[in-house]
């Protein structure tokens, strides 16, 4: 679970948005097997993707001096999405997750 949590939060600093946490976290709370392979392989094409740009990828190079993370490479990144387990992602999510810390918001007349 430490590999994932460290994994997931290295992405949040430097590759990835909160939105692409939530739902690589998400998706594995809820899917296994064959399911659990695609939700991996869209998660790393939308890493991909959010690096396209000359300015992302010096926002993501910046991010690793800003949050005293060591550099990883896109390909490690890759690498690490590829190779969390179910267990290590169903832990994260148990931690994320938890009831005790979800919040309601309710916009309009109650």
């Amino acid at each position: 679970m430490e590999r994932a949590r460290a994994m997931l939060s290295s992405a949040i600093g430097g590759v990835a948005s909160l939105a692409l946490f939530i739902g690589i976290v998400s998706l594995c709370v809820f899917v296994a097997g064959e399911a659990l392979a695609e939700a991996k392989q869209q998660t790393q094409g939308q890493l991909m993707l959010s690096l396209e740009s000359p300015s992302a990828r010096m926002y993501r190079l910046a991010g690793f001096s800003v949050h005293g993370e060591p550099y990883q490479s896109l390909d490690q990144v890759l690498a690490a999405v590829a190779g969390l387990t179910e267990e290590e992602m169903a832990g994260v999510a148990a931690e994320y997750f938890a009831p005790e810390r979800q919040t309601v918001v309710w916009l309009g007349k109650a």
